[in-house]
């Protein structure tokens, strides 16, 4: 009886835990909610929300204004300015900012004295950074150019028209420029600010000039002028289009200027590859058209009276193939090597140059090479046999290349490797006698190493095998050479100190060498031959 109170308390605190602790399941689970909200939202912005500069200098008496994308539906992104790497909120304060409405739209601020900002787009009432522009505001802002809206005007004697003159940057504090006319009683210049009046007085031709104030800069249009009545040209047309002449042949061509009462019908001829066909005025709009080499040129036909009036006759020189060279005519490789065949068309001007390459047994040697071009990689699949053929396209002439895939033989390698690593391990490397010196063993080291190369090299040739058992010989050879035979007294006491010592003595890899009969031991006749040796060095 008296337990059942304190069983009934524990139930009741064991019933409060419970709902404590569900509460506090339920607290958790709102903030990662509205956490993820966030994130989600702010991701989303990131990804969508930019500032645009309308320019990156302003003038100190003009607003800065920047677009804004993707600006939040709740109104509370931003757009502060701040001093150039300022990071709020940890470093700087906003000099001034702006709230960016719902979507796109501009932001302007006026009153910022010189210096670098950094325009900084703001998440949601906080510091969070979407994006950060750069910009200046300078006193003044110096002309870098100047453009006119028209490079060449054509009018006729009596005519008045405009010319203006663009200064750049727009925002430059001093726009004006000045107007000249190269020859004033055929075109006089009259002018306000940027735009000029200029008059046709004269027939002729000349220059008229806009120079800034600031800077310098100058920006021309040649001004042409027709005498009253004068009929300008209106078109012009060719009677050939496409040509196509064997090397040293000719055609003519004609084109014909339009109205045919026009008052210049005079014709200009030029070719984009005299190489190839140049070609000569002759009277009457006709030219004489000269094929030197194989290849397409262009003849441009040009109406004197209008450089806007242009038309031209394509030209193809054909000069037929007459043969195919190829660079190897022999190739022995192993399989899964590949080697590179070039092909040589004549003559050296033929026009089509394209060729088609061939395996005789494509499961033997593949050619990987793709066709109409005079390049080819050949790859070696397994032992046998095959002829690589090139074909011209034009004429059908073709070249054989014999190649033989064999197994590679390497064990001579494997051998000259394996001798000359049992050398360098077993030397005794040092300044004294019976020792090699550190640069010989370094310079055995590195050969050695690149004999591997070669040999773990599944592409490799016989011919690279067999240099490199070549180049390990020889470095083994010249490491051999390096030993010091310079005995002293100093060697005959190392013997006598360790007179007794044999193979199994555990300093013998250091002593091994004043074995000089090679009994595995030190004794009275090694020291002997080292005694004679020192007396007849």
């Amino acid at each position: 009886m008296d337990s059942m109170p304190q069983l009934s308390f524990s139930n009741n605190r064991y019933r409060k835990s419970l709902r404590r602790t569900g509460l506090l399941a339920l607290t958790l689970m709102l903030i990662l909610n509205l956490y993820a909200a966030f994130y989600i939202q702010f991701a989303d912005a990131a990804t969508s929300q930019i500032i645009v500069m309308d320019k990156t200098q302003y003038l100190q008496s003009e607003p800065v204004t920047l677009s804004y994308k993707g600006a939040a539906a709740n109104g509370k992104d931003w757009v502060g300015i701040y001093k150039t790497g300022d990071t709020p909120p940890g470093s700087g304060v906003a000099i001034t900012w702006n709230y960016a409405k719902s979507g796109d739209g501009k932001v302007s601020f006026s009153g910022l004295a010189p210096g670098t900002y950094d325009a900084l787009f703001l998440f949601n009432d906080g510091y969070t950074i979407l994006d950060r522009k750069t910009f200046q505001v300078v006193t003044s802002m110096p002309v870098s150019g100047v453009t006119l809206d028209q490079p060449k005007i054509r009018m006729t004697q009596g005519d008045i028209q405009t010319l203006t003159a663009t200064v750049s940057p727009g925002n430059a504090n001093d726009q004006r420029v000045s107007w000249i006319s190269s020859n004033p009683s055929i075109v006089s210049v009259t002018a306000t600010g940027g735009i000029a009046t200029l008059n046709a007085n004269l027939p002729g031709t000349a220059t008229v000039t806009s120079t800034t104030y600031d800077g310098n800069f100058k920006a021309s249009a040649t001004v042409r002028v027709d005498p009253p009545g004068y009929i300008r040209v209106s078109g012009i047309s060719i009677d050939k289009q496409d040509v196509t002449l064997e090397k040293g042949q000719t055609t003519q061509v004609t084109a014909t200027v339009a109205p045919v009462d026009a008052a210049n019908p005079n014709v200009l001829w030029t070719s984009s590859n005299p190489s190839v066909a140049s070609v000569v005025a002759d009277v009457n709009g006709t030219a004489t058209i000269q094929a030197n080499s194989g290849g397409i040129a262009s003849i441009t036909a040009t109406a004197a009276d209008d450089e806007g009036y242009t038309v031209v006759s394509n030209i193809t020189v054909h000069v037929p193939a007459n043969g195919v060279l190829l660079d190897q005519a022999n190739i022995q490789m192993v399989a899964n090597q590949s080697v590179q065949l070039h092909a040589t068309v004549s003559p050296a001007d033929a026009l089509n140059k394209n060729v088609i390459w061939s395996s005789s047994d494509p499961s033997i040697v593949q050619v990987t090479g793709l066709n109409d071009t005079t390049d080819a990689t050949i790859l070696g699949l397994k032992v046998g046999t095959a002829v690589i053929t090139v074909r011209t396209v034009d004429g059908n002439f073709t070249q054989d290349c014999n190649v033989t895939v064999a197994v590679l033989d390497n064990t001579a390698l494997k051998s000259a490797i394996t001798a000359a690593q049992v050398k360098l391990d077993s030397a005794s490397i040092g300044s004294k006698w019976g020792q090699y010196s550190q640069s010989a063993a370094g310079t055995l080291h590195a050969a050695i190493s690149a004999a591997n190369v070669v040999w773990s090299n599944v592409n490799a040739t016989q011919t690279e095998v067999n240099q490199s058992v070549i180049a390990l010989n020889s470095a083994l050879q010249n490491f051999e050479g390096a030993l010091n035979v310079n005995a002293s007294i100093g060697d005959v006491a190392i013997i006598s100190a360790h007179n007794g010592s044999t193979s199994v003595s555990s300093d013998w890899a250091d002593i091994q060498r004043y074995d000089l009969n090679q009994d595995n031991e030190i004794s009275i006749i090694d020291l002997q031959a080292m005694a004679k040796m020192i007396v007849n060095q």
